[in-house]
């Protein structure tokens, strides 16, 4: 079977970075369960979910699982 770069792919997903108190960035993908890295900068945080997304999909393709983002949607709320 010929494996697809997922690299190349053209999906766009929304991220989440929160800062730790005791330094550095946890960062999770809420597009796929189970999705999440971190860095000790925003920068790296980045890279680094940007590499466990395109692992977390490509293992989804292997298993063919499908590949379906949920619809997610930003709202700010006053408290």
């Amino acid at each position: 079977m010929k494996k697809i770069r997922v690299a190349n792919s053209q999906r766009v997903f929304p991220v989440i970075v929160r800062e730790e108190p005791e330094g550095g960035f946890v960062v999770s993908n809420p597009a796929i369960a189970g999705c999440h890295s971190q860095g000790d900068t925003i920068e790296k945080a980045l890279k680094n979910i940007t590499e466990a997304t395109e692992l977390c999909l490509e293992v989804m393709e292997e298993q063919e699982k499908p590949i379906i983002s949920p619809a997610i949607s930003l709202h700010l709320i006053h408290a």
